[in-house]
């Protein structure tokens, strides 16, 4: 003997003869159900999709676009002239990419700058055969900045 799984009836045939139902079938209500899921998983994938193209387009036009990422960078010339001018008060030296921090800065911190210099460089070197007095007070000072395992284990070191 078999019973509706909608209403529990007594099956004489294939059909439930009280509402309707396929003997063997899924009952309506747990139809729209996995529907009203199916479209839920379909709008979170097209969701998803969505975010992965902006951020397709938005990382490189960021790192690209000198005006968007807000770096200001000048050639290691200009660096080694306002050293001399004892105009510089720190230089941060990561990889080949150097931070130079003035003297006198304004309260935002946005005279800040880069500059780059070439693989295997000893910039401390170089700056004191251009007559730049090294070390505190009152000199500049020469930080080196190490980069983490992370940095060398995705092969991204400062370019």
């Amino acid at each position: 003997m078999a019973f509706c799984r909608s209403c529990g009836a007594e099956l004489t045939g294939i059909y439930c003869a009280q509402c309707g139902e396929p003997s063997g079938g899924v009952s309506r209500t747990r139809q729209q159900s996995s529907k009203s899921v199916l479209k839920w998983v379909l709008i979170s994938l097209g969701t998803l999709v969505g975010l992965l193209v902006l951020a397709a387009i938005i990382v490189p036009l960021t790192t690209m676009l000198p005006g968007l990422g807000g770096s200001n960078e000048q050639p290691f010339t200009t660096v080694v002239a306002m050293a001399k001018n004892h105009e510089i008060r720190e230089i941060v030296v990561d990889g080949k990419k150097l931070t130079v921090i003035p003297r006198v800065s304004s309260r935002t911190g946005s005279d800040r700058f880069t500059s780059r210099i070439g693989e295997g460089t000893d910039i401390v070197t170089l700056l004191v055969e251009n007559g730049v007095e090294i070390g505190p007070p009152g000199r500049v000072e020469v930080t080196f900045k190490g980069s983490s395992g992370w940095t060398r284990f995705f092969g991204c070191r400062g370019v």
